[in-house]
């Protein structure tokens, strides 16, 4: 039996999701600045803003990258620097 809690988010998570097509850039900048409580760059595409919204988004809902993924990331970061 599928969990009710669960299929109530992913149906409004489906629903945030698709709102985003119709938001103009002021309002996605509004949204990821809500988001990562910092201002995003003043040249940022539309693309990169709707999928970094729809990334915390998702985040929110179903949680972050594993400690294990995050770590293996970090590490690459830390190569290119080098």
């Amino acid at each position: 039996m599928e969990d009710q809690r669960f299929t109530k988010s992913a149906d409004t998570i489906t629903l945030k999701l698709a709102r985003l097509k119709s938001c103009s850039i002021i309002e996605l900048k509004q949204q990821r600045q809500a988001l990562y409580h910092f201002e995003p760059p003043h040249r940022v595409s539309r693309e990169l803003l709707t999928r970094a919204v729809a990334y915390r988004i998702q985040e929110q809902v179903y949680g972050g990258l594993k400690p294990a993924n995050r770590r293996v990331l970090l590490r690459l970061a830390n190569d290119a620097r080098s």
